[in-house]
């Protein structure tokens, strides 16, 4: 009896079935779309900075309210702070003094809330405000005699 070389039974392929390239193809679009996504959305610290300014403001106007005293917050350039008669103090829930604006984010003010929370420019809330105050490309809005921050 001869010795016959053992044929496979099926050929040995060394290249990709086309699940694998789709499931590859699936995963490559889904990981495109997150950085796409990631790196066009340049406003979202713009948005991030604008709600976390309004809330501040409103902390400083619920505290002057609340103490009967004026609280305020003082904006300058890339950074901002809560005041009341003592001088800087910390907003609740801060680890620091200064809350800093993201790189492309600025304003300048300086707003007092006397205890009916109504805005005005001094710390002795003397000189209640004659127009809006507004920051941040107009975002920030704080109305005269009312206080109301949209």
């Amino acid at each position: 009896m001869k010795n016959e070389p053992v044929q496979p039974k099926f050929r040995f392929n060394p290249g990709f079935t086309i699940i694998e390239v789709v499931v590859v193809l699936i995963l490559l679009g889904v990981l495109a779309a997150v950085a796409v996504a990631r790196f066009t959305d340049t406003g979202a610290a713009e948005r991030a900075a604008v709600d976390r300014l309004k809330v501040h403001i409103r902390q400083a106007q619920g505290l002057a309210m609340n103490s009967g005293t004026p609280w305020g917050v003082n904006a300058v350039g890339g950074s901002y702070h809560l005041r009341n008669a003592d001088g800087k103090q910390r907003f609740p829930g801060e680890d620091d003094d200064d809350i800093d604006f993201p790189s492309e984010v600025s304003a300048t003010f300086t707003v007092y809330f006397d205890s009916w929370g109504r805005p005005c420019s001094d710390q002795d809330c003397n000189t209640p405000i004659s127009s809006a105050i507004t920051a941040i490309n107009s975002r920030v809005t704080i109305t005269p005699e009312t206080g109301f921050i949209p």
